[in-house]
């Protein structure tokens, strides 16, 4: 634990020269009622381990409101030491609580993989490839059965919502084992926190508490859902840029398969269930792209739309968000998503029109590929054109 931080001591008004400045502060000093030393001193004050694991909880935490690399460094120093802290079971629920602090810290980092990991440590469950690890004599690790729900309901959420995180590369990489796990309990708690929503004796604050958590759950479900068929039953409807080309192809007219396509439909249901309550760009291409795995043109069409609306305002707007589109992932994906359900539907030139008011440079390989083919099309047309003239 670092040494504990003084404030300076305030000082007085440095330029001398001025009487009513020193004057001012004189009298602000009088107005002070005195304050007897013996009220000031605590007696027979002792530093337990439990105060100490207090500080160094609040001094991580401290650390991670920062937000600077240096930060959060230090705060994951702290959270360690205090796993690492020989404690008593008084300071058990202040360990979890630190297991927990150290994954958000590493989410927060970008490090999506390691806080999934960390935190299903934390929950006790079990890896499938790696086994049961053995016990350790004397380990203060927590275990899933001691995690009050106050812990247990923010960690697999916390879990869900960094999954939701990762990428297409991510996603090829991640053993089939993990994946059930994860995806398995992603329905579960989506259920578990409709039924907590449902409870009628919460306070109003737990109430809301409980429904953010539910919508969180809703929109991170979704969107691994939708993850999980674009990296398997949906796969091979991908060609090698990463657009689904092959939609219209005949010979794969039964891909995604029927399992494949029940996943899908529950991942719109629960997209839907969030648009109620915090709709986004993100969220409406999510539903936008199922429902293109679902060669339901005339919705993903629909929802692309939305999803440009939300994510580009008024080329008037005098808005500082105006400058920040280009960093905006959202932004390209809606209008990529938008031109590829009207060119996959047949309707070329409203593909065109969504290409042409995009703003930006494509960068997304599918969004080039897709240009690429537009202006393929567009060049044999055109020497169809005068070949018939």
């Amino acid at each position: 634990m670092s040494s504990p931080r003084t404030s300076p001591r305030p000082t007085s008004p440095t330029r001398s020269n001025s009487g009513s400045a020193q004057h001012a502060s004189s009298t602000n000093r009088e107005a002070v009622p005195p304050v007897s030393s013996q009220a000031c001193r605590i007696d027979n004050l002792v530093v337990t381990d439990d105060i100490r694991q207090a500080a160094l909880l609040a001094e991580g935490v401290a650390h991670a409101l920062c937000g600077d690399p240096d930060s959060l460094d230090s705060a994951l120093s702290c959270f360690r030491q205090l796993q690492e802290w020989p404690g008593s079971e008084a300071t058990r629920a202040v360990r979890q609580q630190a297991a927990y602090n150290e994954a958000i810290v590493f989410r927060t980092m970008g490090f999506y993989g390691q806080c999934v990991l960390l935190l299903t440590e934390l929950l006790g469950d079990p890896i499938p490839d790696t086994g049961e690890a053995p016990a350790v004599p004397g380990c203060s690790k927590p275990l899933k059965a001691d995690l009050p729900d106050a812990i247990r309901f923010p960690a697999r959420l916390a879990r869900l919502a960094a999954f939701s995180q990762y990428t297409v590369i991510d996603w090829s990489t991640l053993p089939a084992g993990r994946a059930e796990l994860l995806l398995t309990d992603a329905e579960k708690l989506v259920s578990d926190l409709d039924q907590l929503c449902a409870r009628v004796q919460h306070s109003d604050h737990d109430s809301a508490l409980a429904k953010y958590m539910y919508v969180d759950a809703l929109r991170a479900a979704g969107h691994v859902e939708l993850m999980s068929a674009i990296n398997g039953g949906a796969r091979d409807l991908y060609d090698s840029d990463g657009r689904p080309s092959h939609l219209n192809d005949k010979r794969m007219s039964d891909i995604p398969a029927q399992p494949t396509r029940q996943n899908l439909h529950r991942a719109i249901r629960w997209l839907q269930l969030c648009e109620q309550f915090a709709p986004d760009a993100g969220l409406y291409c999510d539903i936008a792209e199922a429902s293109l795995l679902l060669r339901d043109f005339d919705v993903a069409k629909a929802y692309a739309r939305h999803a440009t609306l939300q994510a580009t305002p008024s080329s008037q707007s005098a808005s500082t968000v105006c400058r920040q589109l280009a960093g905006d992932p959202d932004y390209e994906r809606a209008f990529y998503l938008a031109t590829e359900s009207c060119y996959l539907a047949g309707d070329v030139a409203m593909a065109q029109k969504y290409l042409s008011r995009f703003g930006g440079t494509p960068t997304l390989d599918a969004f080039k590929a897709l240009c690429l083919v537009m202006q393929q099309a567009e060049a044999n047309s055109d020497n169809q054109t005068k070949t018939g003239e």
